[in-house]
């Protein structure tokens, strides 16, 4: 709910990367817009809650092509414009952590992962627009099954674009290999995880 106009407007994310904005009391379709993907011609999967922050709304989505997810992407949309937010460039999900045994690494794998959580604001002191967190698990348990929690900056990002925009992540499952003998491992019980 967009409450910062007068009368109110319910914000709509729809699956296919759809976000559109109607009027609360009468359903009427005020605008829409789509999600970028990466290129043209590729699927958008907008399965994650976006998250309202003052006039703008943070979207988490997945470029899609040919079935397999190649991208997961963070962007904001200003509620006022009722278009993405330019000072935001889109930024892709992209990390590497050590691994339990620290002998090796995690790359954060676009196809085998999926957010379907919530996006969550944090205020922070001295910051105007705060911090942003987005988590990543799996669709169906196929491995390399990972659990992955992101922080993102927002002054950051606004300011200097996205090469510093992620402050922190934390890889919840760092097993480098999970030996399971099934295409859905957590049946076995063996690893994985998500966030």
């Amino acid at each position: 709910m967009d409450n910062s106009h007068t009368p109110a407007r319910l914000i709509i994310p729809v699956s296919d990367g759809t976000i559109a904005a109607l009027d609360a009391d009468s359903g009427v379709l005020i605008w829409q817009l789509n999600a970028p993907p990466v290129s043209v011609g590729q699927q958008v999967e907008l399965i994650a809650t976006p998250v309202v922050i003052h006039d703008k709304l943070v979207v988490s989505y997945q470029s899609v092509d040919k079935c397999v997810r190649n991208d997961h992407r963070l962007a904001v949309i200003d509620l006022q414009a009722a278009q993405r937010d330019t000072r935001f460039p889109v930024l892709s999900f992209a990390a590497e952590r050590p691994t339990s045994d620290k002998k090796s690494t995690v790359k954060f794998n676009p196809p085998t992962t999926f957010s379907h959580a919530a996006l969550k604001h944090i205020a922070w002191p001295s910051s105007t627009n705060g911090l942003v967190y987005a988590a990543f698990g799996n669709a169906g348990d196929i491995q390399p099954f990972h659990g992955w929690l992101f922080e993102v900056d927002l002054d950051t990002w606004q300011r200097d674009g996205t090469a510093h925009a992620i402050r922190s992540v934390l890889l919840t499952t760092p097993e480098v290999d999970c030996p399971s003998k099934t295409e859905f491992c957590t049946q076995e019980m063996v690893c994985g995880g998500g966030s």
